[in-house]
């Protein structure tokens, strides 16, 4: 005995409409310009005129996945990966803290933020410090203020 089971499926109907030409233009039109803008954005960043040759203190990198909790007054703790990538991209900027020539720590933030000079240094580095308004902030080659002071990173 032969068994014939017939099973009917029934698709829900749906129907997809296309992208017209002209709209087509303008979303490629919207990305060529956003890539453009990206990279003016990074070309500015890795010709930074405060740049160093001794370390990059503007680096083009990598956006994390998740912002840390403490980012505006600790940073990135670390230097996020760089890229050659455009898109997800970000220029980063080393602030160094020092007492002389004598280098304390650093923290990466964004540039175009607002940040209070050396707020990343732990109560351990500055129990020995007497005089804190002497711990300076470095980008690059510039001294842009002292501890406790805002700075906005350009």
């Amino acid at each position: 005995m032969i068994f014939v089971v017939s099973l009917m499926l029934t698709v829900p109907a749906f129907s997809v409409t296309a992208m017209s030409e002209d709209e087509y233009d303008l979303m490629r039109e919207q990305q060529a310009r956003t890539a453009r803008d990206q990279n003016t954005r990074k070309n500015a960043c890795e010709n930074h005129p405060n740049q160093t040759t001794f370390f990059d203190a503007y680096v083009w990198a990598l956006m994390p996945d998740e912002m840390p909790r403490n980012f505006k007054t600790h940073g990135f703790g670390a230097s996020q990966s760089m890229t050659t990538g455009l898109l997800g991209g970000f220029c980063q900027v080393r602030v160094e803290t020092r007492i002389g020539d004598e280098s304390l720590d650093n923290a990466y933030f964004m540039l175009g933020d607002e940040i209070k000079c050396g707020s990343w240094l732990m109560n351990d580095d500055l129990k020995y410090i007497r005089n804190r308004s002497e711990i300076q902030c470095i980008v690059g080659r510039e001294h842009v203020g002292n501890f406790g002071d805002t700075v906005e990173l350009r």
